[in-house]
This record gives structure tokens, sequence and C-alpha cells, in this order.
């Protein structure tokens, strides 16, 4: 008697592909519907459409909750089914994460896609003002808001890729949420309303000053997310100006791809705790 062969990667990763793609179904299907509904209202308004990296916050919004709907279901803390199979704890976790990612780069690149190409169809623009002002492709034009610039801001092809690399950092945090904690949900909405109770009602410390760093500085969640400059002169503390000062002299491109590696290593390593809390005992 000789024990059957450990499945392989290839075979798992396909197997949780699938398994994975059957899970988000109405998720998908709600998303197509929603696409399509917005797009049904432009097209009737007669209105550019102005594709630009930012537009996709969408995507990266709900990269986050994505995770929880791949882990939907599962019962994670104890013998659950999705622990039966003859693959080593950890790895499959992972492996079911990695399948999660494949479909949110998936419908990251469909959307992407899509507005671009009604941006050719409406005769709009591959680059819009960051206000999301629009204008209207037919019939009197409305006078722009005063100071607003007539002309988009250019947007660099490397900046297409921001939005992706964004989304990955936070499903890979929220996929630490889902994988590591009994309860996600309440302890991702019970640290979000600490957090900005803390932010409003202690004075300004290290620890606020970190927080704000992470939220708008030059290494920040923000500039991870669009790839723009992050932060505001007038606004970051000590921390961020820190590493303003760090980084001086440096590209866009480059403090982009910092802030990316940088929240990308933190969520990886968040992940791996979460999934060494269910490896083999």
């Amino acid at each position: 008697m000789t024990a059957p062969a450990t499945p392989s990667f290839g075979a798992v990763f396909a197997e949780q592909l699938r398994v994975v793609g059957l899970k988000l179904r109405p998720e998908l299907l709600a998303a197509a519907l929603a696409l399509g509904f917005v797009t049904v209202l432009f097209l009737r308004a007669g209105r550019f459409i102005a594709a630009e990296p930012e537009t996709d916050g969408l995507i990266v919004l709900a990269a986050f909750f994505f995770s929880f709907a791949v882990w939907r279901g599962e019962r994670l803390f104890g013998d659950g089914r999705f622990w039966m199979l003859p693959v080593d704890r950890v790895r499959h976790a992972l492996i079911r994460v990695a399948a999660g990612w494949a479909w949110l780069m998936g419908v990251g690149a469909v959307t992407v896609l899509w507005l671009v190409m009604l941006a050719l169809v409406t005769g709009g623009m591959l680059a819009g003002e960051e206000t999301g002002v629009l204008i209207a492709a037919s019939g009197p034009q409305r006078p722009l808001p005063e100071g607003l610039p007539t002309l988009p801001p250019l947007i660099q092809p490397w900046q297409w890729l921001a939005p992706f690399g964004g989304a990955t950092a936070l499903y890979l945090l929220g996929s630490a949420f889902a994988l590591g904690l009994r309860h996600p949900l309440r302890w991702t909405v019970g640290l979000f309303m600490g957090l900005v109770a803390f932010m409003a009602l202690v004075p300004a410390n290290v620890v606020t000053d970190l927080i704000q760093a992470g939220a708008g500085g030059p290494l920040s969640l923000e500039t991870a997310l669009t790839g723009t400059r992050g932060g505001h002169d007038n606004e970051t503390g000590m921390v961020a100006a820190t590493f303003d000062a760090l980084l001086e002299g440096s590209t866009d491109l480059g403090r982009w791809a910092l802030a990316t590696l940088a929240w990308v290593a933190m969520g990886s390593v968040a992940l791996a705790a979460a999934a060494w809390r269910h490896r083999e005992r």
C-alpha cells in the first residue's frame, strides 16, 4: 500500500481558480451590471469618457473586500472542509489567495480596457481632470469652475499600472484579515473607527504623524494607488516630511515604485503571519 501522490502546485492552483470563480459569480455579475448601467447613463447623456488611472478607484477600493469574498463560506478555524484536502495547510491557503488575486487582476484589466474603449468611442481622452468634471460632448458648453485648467494633465504610461499595484497591496492586507481573524469584518470596522477617533481626539504626535504619512505622505497608500505624488506640503507631519526630504529629487515613478513595494511587502508579511496560524500541528 502506497499513499497517493500529493497534488502538484499547478493542479491545486487550477482547482482553486475554478472554485474561486464559481464563488465570485454573484460579485462578478453585480460588477458587470453596475459597469453596464453606468456606461448607458454616460452614453445617453452624450458625454465624453475621460479614462485615467485614478478612474480605476472602484477596483482599488473593492480589492480589500474582494479578499473577503474569496474566503466567504469557508470555516477556517477548526476542522473546515478546506483543510481536509491532501495539501499542506499554509501552502493551500496561499494558493487560494493567489487564485483570488488572478481573478482580481483579470477584473481590473477588463475594466481598464472597457474605460479606454469608451473613451475612444465617445471621443474622449485617455487622461482627464482629477476633479472629475465632465464636459458635454454636444450642445452648449457649461462654463468650467474658476481655476480649473482647460487641458487635462498628461498621464504617463506607467501610471496605468498604479491601480494594479495598489489593488494588490490592499488585496494582500484584506486576505490577511480574512485568513487570520475569526471576525474580519468586525475587526475592519473597529480598526477604521478607532483610527478615525484617534486622529480626531488625540493631539499630534509621532503616532498620528505616522498614520498621516501612511495615508497621504510620499510613500503613502495614496501614492501606491494613484501613481501621483502623495501628500501636501501644508498637511503632512514630521514623518512624511522626513520621507519627503529623503526622496527629494526622485521621480514620480521612483516614488510610486517604492511606495508600492513597501505596501506589498507589508501585505505579504501580514498574509504570511495569518497563514502561519493555520499551519499543520
